[in-house]
């Protein structure tokens, strides 16, 4: 029996191969960012210089590194940090990366100095509006990124369950 739809089956082999060439893509894009082992060490700051990335490349090749704007959690212990991995080239071996950033608790103490940062894989990659980095890289960061914070969205969370507005002329929480 011959196929009275030759132009149809076509046209399906034709995304089937395309659909396969484009995980294929995102496996490898995938298996690049696992290839590398990153440890983060706090510097003791508050601001600027807050963290240096180590970054261990078993790849065989140099991995060029998106640039990434992040919020890293607190552990509990020490202040959480808002950071900024810069668009850099991982060579072959052990290379380091300064992460720029500012605490978002002022109430709470800097990771010390020497001391391990929480884990990236827990860091939160955010989206910021003047992003002009190429994407071609590695994203050190492979969570989903949540997008920037802005000012229109202030009314929003002041009408978000458990806000609670500070008694006006307050820096801190009143307890």
């Amino acid at each position: 029996m011959r196929n009275k739809y030759p132009v149809l089956k076509q046209q399906m082999q034709s995304r089937v191969i395309l659909f396969v060439l484009l995980l294929i893509s995102l496996l490898q894009y995938d298996s690049r960012a696992q290839s590398l082992n990153i440890t983060a060490i706090g510097t003791g700051q508050t601001t600027g210089h807050i963290a240096t990335l180590t970054i261990v490349n078993t790849t065989g090749s140099t991995v060029r590194i998106n640039g990434q704007t992040c919020y890293i959690p607190a552990d509990g212990k020490y202040q959480p940090y808002v950071g900024i991995i810069p668009a850099t080239s991982a060579p072959t071996g052990t290379s380091q990366v300064k992460v720029e950033g500012y605490c978002a608790d002022v109430f709470a103490l800097p990771v010390p100095a020497d001391n391990p940062m929480p884990l990236i894989s827990i860091w939160i990659p955010v989206l910021t509006p003047d992003n002009n980095v190429s994407q071609e890289g590695t994203n050190l960061l492979t969570t989903p990124a949540v997008p920037a914070f802005s000012t229109e969205d202030i009314p929003g969370l002041k009408q978000a369950k458990g806000f609670k507005a500070l008694p006006t002329g307050a820096t801190s929480p009143v307890m």
